[in-house]
């Protein structure tokens, strides 16, 4: 099994009336990778990494 790594980018979209959404994606991807390779979530599910160690 080898190892691989890839450098993420977060993109956050912030709202008035509704949570701010943000969206984790690979930096080097192509586009029609763009369109599948993504998590998208409420910015209130993620944690502080050093908090949550």
């Amino acid at each position: 099994m080898t190892e691989s790594s890839s450098a993420l980018e977060s993109i956050v979209v912030r709202y008035e009336n509704q949570s701010d959404r943000c969206t984790i994606t690979p930096e080097e991807c192509s586009d029609i990778e763009r369109l599948t390779a993504w998590l998208s979530a409420d910015m209130d599910a993620f944690v502080d990494l050093e908090t949550a160690r």
